[in-house]
């Protein structure tokens, strides 16, 4: 065992300037692409650290390996065709899915034996072949050069980065009340309900008016997903892109504009403090939640190995389909559960805190969005109901949502009670019901919960047919005498 020690000290020091650049660029390429392509939500102390974890990864992963070739060199390289295979297996993935649509060459149990065929094969021509010093430096240049490529792109979009367009004022003399943005998630309009689930939600819409509300009853959402809508909704207008996929490109987009959103700069300007208690993360307000359909900050990076895909698309399918009574699978069916509970408790502590500032406070609510936890008693639905086999079962969701009406309630009281201003709450849903609709039916998923508080009740100006476009228009040009004119009401598909 001693000889064994000795020789990987000294085959390691003697090796250690020729591989360093190769153990070093590799994660360092992967981290720092990702880092250029994420621009400005990426944490650079976060890139940091998981260049740092990947590094301990390699040198592991070399240890290990000296233990059958008893080579540092071959070792050192083993160790970095293992990681190559799983830091890049996202983009192989992607690059298979663009060019081979709809094959089994785009599937996991095509990818998952070849990733494994490539690697055993490496391994055995490794054991057999002396490592070529051509190879090294062809490696260890065209990485460098790919670094520095990155490196300028970040550069680049450091300087040209500008925020989204808008002309804000400071209005000195305007009251600042506090305003709440509500954000129900999935939620139907009466339209679609009334349309689709034979259901009149007037009871719940007239609770609200009651509580001097005025509800926009045919409104609509622009877009019929979470980040585009958010995005529209926080910047006032409609999006410049060509599809409306969960791409990254897209997501990029709409990370990006939603974190520099011409709203919450708004706020910020009139000296407004801001609570994020939503799923999106905005400068110095990180989100609080645990994310579980939208990725985020570094996670978009760890989302592209080999493992990030793995989890995301086999391990979580395998506890659904076949571990459905383990704590795993109970941890992972309960996040948004944790999150709702976790959004809902900061919502009341952002109403109690104490302060000379005005507030601006969004909350983001997963309800009545999949999984419905709870029916209309507030009875919590057993693990087989909650279940992805019941994401289009009309009865289930519509129960959560009766159940999502009392919360909202709940949380609308506690507001106008306790505000220690008189407050703004804005509620609205991103989209409608999304599944399981007919052609016919299409264009009810647009349909969307939209209502607001006034607190001195004149809401002219609103009307019933409002898109999510200029709901933030309206208020603005309310509250701080803006001159934001409305848009086309209209959706995008």
């Amino acid at each position: 065992m001693v000889p064994l020690i000795q020789s990987f000290r000294i085959s390691l020091l003697w090796s250690f300037k020729k591989y360093f650049l190769l153990i070093f660029l590799l994660p360092t390429f992967f981290i720092l692409h990702g880092f250029q392509q994420h621009f400005s939500y990426i944490p650079v102390i976060d890139a940091i650290k998981l260049l740092g974890e990947y590094l301990v990864y390699e040198i592991s992963f070399a240890g290990f390996f000296f233990l059958f070739f008893r080579d540092i060199k071959k070792s050192l390289f083993a160790s970095f065709i293992t990681l190559f295979l799983f830091l890049f297996f996202g983009a192989v993935e992607d690059f298979f899915k663009l060019v081979f649509v709809n094959t089994l060459f785009a599937r996991y149990r095509f990818l998952f034996p070849l990733f494994a065929v490539v690697w055993y094969f490496s391994m055995r021509l490794l054991k057999k072949k002396v490592i070529s010093e051509r190879l090294i430096l062809f490696l260890n240049f065209t990485a460098s050069i790919l670094i520095f490529i990155d490196i300028g792109i970040v550069f680049y979009k450091s300087i040209s980065s500008k925020p989204y367009e808008a002309v804000i004022n400071y209005c000195e003399n305007c009251p600042k009340p506090d305003v709440y943005l509500i954000i129900l998630d999935d939620y139907a309009g009466n339209i679609e309900l009334k349309s689709t689930f034979n259901y009149d939600n007037s009871y719940f819409l007239n609770q609200i008016s009651d509580r001097q509300f005025y509800v926009m009853d045919s409104s609509r959402s622009n877009y019929d997903k979470t980040p585009f809508s958010i995005t529209s909704l926080l910047n006032m207008k409609y999006l410049s892109l060509r599809d409306y996929e969960y791409s990254d490109k897209n997501l990029n987009y709409c990370y990006k504009a939603i974190s520099g959103s011409t709203v919450l700069r708004i706020f910020q300007k009139e000296g407004y403090l801001f609570f994020n208690n939503s799923i999106f993360d905005f400068p110095s307000h990180p989100s609080l939640i645990n994310k579980t359909f939208l990725v985020s900050g570094i996670d978009l990076l760890k989302s592209q190995t080999l493992w990030g895909r793995f989890k995301k698309e086999i391990l979580n399918n395998l506890l659904m389909e076949y571990f459905t009574g383990t704590e795993a699978y109970k941890n992972f069916i309960f996040s948004d559960l944790k999150n709702n509970q976790l959004v809902f408790q900061k919502t009341i502590e952002a109403v109690d805190e104490e302060s000379k500032k005005p507030k601006f406070c969004y909350t983001h609510l997963m309800m009545p969005h999949f999984p419905y936890y709870y029916d209309s008693t507030g009875e919590m639905n057993d693990l087989k109901k909650l279940a992805p086999a019941n994401l289009m079962n009309e009865q289930l969701y519509l129960s959560y949502l009766k159940y999502a009406n009392t919360r909202v309630l709940f949380l609308v009281d506690y507001i106008l009670q306790k505000s220690s201003r008189q407050p703004i709450i804005l509620l609205l849903s991103d989209h409608g019901f999304r599944y399981n609709l007919s052609k016919e039916q299409e264009q009810m998923k647009y349909f969307n919960l939209a209502a607001i508080y006034l607190p001195d009740q004149k809401y002219y100006g609103y009307y019933p047919t409002i898109t999510n476009v200029n709901q933030m228009r309206l208020l603005l040009n309310k509250l701080f005498k803006y001159n934001f004119p409305l848009l086309k009401d209209d959706v995008v598909k």
